[in-house]
Protein backbone atom coordinates (compact mmCIF):
# COMPACT_ATOMS: atom_id res chain seq x y z
CA UNK A 1 0.00 0.00 0.00
CA UNK A 2 1.37 3.30 -0.99
CA UNK A 3 1.46 6.21 1.36
CA UNK A 4 -0.34 9.94 0.09
CA UNK A 5 2.61 11.53 -0.46
CA UNK A 6 4.38 8.10 -2.85
CA UNK A 7 0.90 8.69 -4.87
CA UNK A 8 0.92 11.85 -5.21
CA UNK A 9 4.68 11.10 -6.77
CA UNK A 10 3.53 8.76 -9.34
CA UNK A 11 0.58 10.11 -10.46
CA UNK A 12 1.38 13.75 -10.79
CA UNK A 13 2.49 14.86 -14.09
CA UNK A 14 2.66 19.00 -14.05
CA UNK A 15 5.64 20.42 -14.82
CA UNK A 16 8.09 20.29 -11.95
CA UNK A 17 7.32 16.81 -10.36
CA UNK A 18 9.15 13.86 -10.80
CA UNK A 19 6.95 11.92 -13.00
CA UNK A 20 6.05 14.69 -15.19
CA UNK A 21 9.80 15.29 -15.85
CA UNK A 22 10.63 11.52 -16.89
CA UNK A 23 6.86 11.33 -19.20
CA UNK A 24 8.60 14.33 -21.08
CA UNK A 25 11.33 12.60 -21.89
CA UNK A 26 9.71 10.24 -24.47
CA UNK A 27 7.59 10.95 -27.43
CA UNK A 28 3.51 10.43 -27.58
CA UNK A 29 1.29 9.54 -31.01
CA UNK A 30 -1.28 11.88 -30.01
CA UNK A 31 -3.30 12.84 -33.02
CA UNK A 32 -3.88 11.17 -36.67
CA UNK A 33 -2.83 13.20 -39.53
CA UNK A 34 -6.15 12.69 -40.98
CA UNK A 35 -7.66 14.79 -37.49
CA UNK A 36 -6.73 17.72 -39.62
CA UNK A 37 -8.91 17.69 -42.56
CA UNK A 38 -11.19 19.91 -41.74
CA UNK A 39 -8.96 22.06 -39.37
CA UNK A 40 -5.61 22.89 -39.98
CA UNK A 41 -4.99 22.92 -36.00
CA UNK A 42 -6.39 21.06 -32.68
CA UNK A 43 -5.35 22.03 -29.22
CA UNK A 44 -4.81 19.19 -26.58
CA UNK A 45 -4.86 18.54 -22.98
CA UNK A 46 -1.30 16.58 -22.18
CA UNK A 47 0.50 15.92 -19.38
CA UNK A 48 -1.23 19.03 -17.41
CA UNK A 49 -0.19 21.44 -20.45
CA UNK A 50 -2.37 22.89 -23.24
CA UNK A 51 -0.75 22.30 -26.50
CA UNK A 52 -1.71 23.35 -30.36
CA UNK A 53 -1.19 20.86 -32.85
CA UNK A 54 -0.91 22.06 -36.48
CA UNK A 55 -0.48 21.23 -39.77
CA UNK A 56 2.53 22.34 -41.56
CA UNK A 57 2.50 22.07 -45.32
CA UNK A 58 5.64 23.25 -46.06
CA UNK A 59 7.49 19.92 -43.77
CA UNK A 60 10.48 17.84 -45.19
CA UNK A 61 10.45 15.41 -42.79
CA UNK A 62 8.43 12.07 -42.26
CA UNK A 63 5.77 14.25 -40.13
CA UNK A 64 3.81 17.16 -41.48
CA UNK A 65 2.07 17.50 -37.70
CA UNK A 66 3.63 19.91 -35.30
CA UNK A 67 3.14 21.25 -31.92
CA UNK A 68 3.23 24.53 -30.09
CA UNK A 69 3.10 25.11 -26.68
CA UNK A 70 0.23 27.31 -25.37
CA UNK A 71 1.10 29.66 -22.75
CA UNK A 72 -2.43 30.81 -21.43
CA UNK A 73 -1.59 34.14 -19.12
CA UNK A 74 -3.41 33.19 -15.29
Amino acid sequence: MLTIEQNEELTQVGPGTPMGELLRRYWYPIAFEQDFDRKPSKTVRLLSEDWTLYRCLRVSTASSVSTAHTVVPR
